[in-house]
């Protein structure tokens, strides 16, 4: 009898124990969070191949050298980040700790993510820019805190604009730069006048929704329930953005980000709309012709829409916390971290990140670097974020793929918005 009481108390002490695991896992409490001192904790990362994961793994080697906090990060392409992060956050996994988030996938992502307030020290805070912090900000609580923005902007061949007499201040409004990308264009002599990323389509929508956004046109209705794009400015800005594309290199619907940068590395191409992160790597001392790059110190604007001055998109990348995390003290420490002043200078002096914290565009070892940053700071200031919607992803879909059609003369750009708007309002009305 002794041994079988024994018994029932060892199992009631293990359902004990597997209830109170249970309870805390969807409560969102991790398991065991407090029990391991914060300098023993380990954290993972999933990161993008590329610009992005580069700069956030050069914060994790810096923040491991500094605390002795170990940070694994973890390289996959663009989507694959997404859908390998969601999966593990959907299905209640306490790995990866810290959570890479573009700014599309935000809606999707938040709700699983641990609230900031009170882990992140309020100069960090008080150091971001404003705009950014507000995006990121759902029922009073903030869920993650942007590391790396980057406003789109014109670069610019300044010795091909010299050769033909013209300056920045010409070029206010995008009827200003269609008329330039006429000049310039010259294709019997194997160089054209434009470059841009095309592919995948968020990118290619990234650069039409700025241009969109400059003629005084959103892509949505105020409250995400219906497409906003098909008016008479909106055809006005989607020719603009056709156009452009005549004055590509032949196979430019092709282009990805290394395509069009290559374009204007080696001469084949005079202009792009670029993520500002990129102009370093543009403007590389191996190529023929660094020195010659320069930034157009405001974004252009449609002719006759009201608008001073264009509204360019601003891609950020954020960072947050898995809910489900055991590690969550060191998470909030590397948030701190990367978050700070001198290490965001650090990022933008040494590894060509285009910073989240406003003064350091004025820092002089950042204006050293970058000689452009005055440029990148104003353009930045009238930059919107991308539309926070949960679903953004098939919104992108229905409308890049009819803004393709309309590239490569398959349908007007009137019978592309019409289609688009259908597609797109279908997607929403499935909500």
């Amino acid at each position: 009898m002794k041994n079988k009481t024994s018994g029932l108390w060892v199992l009631m002490i293990i359902l004990g124990v597997v209830l109170c695991a249970t309870t805390a896992y969807a409560s969102g409490q991790p398991e065991g969070a407090s029990t391991v001192p914060v300098e023993e904790q380990r954290l993972i990362m999933m990161v993008s191949s590329g610009g992005s994961g580069n700069t956030l793994a050069a914060a994790a080697r810096k923040f491991e050298e500094e605390t002795g906090i170990e940070v694994e990060t973890l390289f996959f392409p663009y989507q694959d980040v997404r859908d390998r992060q969601f999966l593990a956050l959907s299905g209640g996994r306490s790995t990866p700790d810290i959570i890479a988030v573009n700014d599309e996938w935000y809606e999707q992502m938040y709700s699983y993510l641990t609230p900031l307030d009170g882990l992140i020290d309020q100069e960090v805070i008080n150091g971001l820019m404003p705009s950014l912090m507000r995006d990121f900000k759902r029922d009073g609580s903030t869920y993650m805190i942007p590391v790396r923005v980057g406003t789109d902007i014109v670069i610019y061949r300044r010795d091909i604009w010299d050769q033909h007499g013209i300056q920045p201040s010409d070029v206010r409004t995008w009827e200003d730069f269609l008329r330039v990308a006429r000049t310039v264009n010259d294709p019997e002599a194997g160089v054209y006048a434009y470059a841009s990323q095309y592919t995948p389509r968020p990118y290619m929508l990234d650069k039409y929704s700025g241009i969109l956004y400059s003629y005084n046109t959103e892509l949505l209705n105020e409250d995400g329930t219906r497409a906003a794009f098909n008016t008479p400015n909106g055809i006005r800005a989607t020719k603009t953005f056709v156009e452009l594309f005549q004055y590509t290199p032949p196979g430019a619907i092709t282009y990805s980000i290394a395509e069009a940068v290559e374009a204007l590395q080696t001469g084949l191409a005079f202009m792009n709309i670029e993520y500002a992160p990129r102009y370093t790597v543009v403007n590389d001392p191996d190529f023929p012709h660094y020195g010659n790059f320069a930034l157009l110190p405001h974004f252009p604007y449609g002719e006759g829409t009201g608008l001073q001055t264009g509204v360019p998109t601003a891609p950020t990348w954020s960072l947050g916390i898995n809910r489900y995390s055991r590690n969550q003290e060191a998470a909030a420490k590397f948030l701190n971290f990367i978050g700070s002043y001198d290490e965001q200078l650090r990022l933008a002096v040494n590894h060509s990140n285009t910073p989240s914290v406003l003064a350091v565009y004025d820092d002089p070892a950042f204006v050293e670097a970058v000689p452009v940053a005055s440029n990148i700071k104003s353009v930045l200031a009238s930059s919107r974020a991308r539309p926070l919607h949960k679903d953004w992803d098939r919104i992108v879909d229905a409308l890049a793929a009819q803004i393709e059609r309309a590239l490569l003369g398959e349908i007007t750009v009137e019978e592309a918005l019409e289609i688009a708007e259908r597609d797109v309002n279908a997607v929403l009305s499935r909500r």
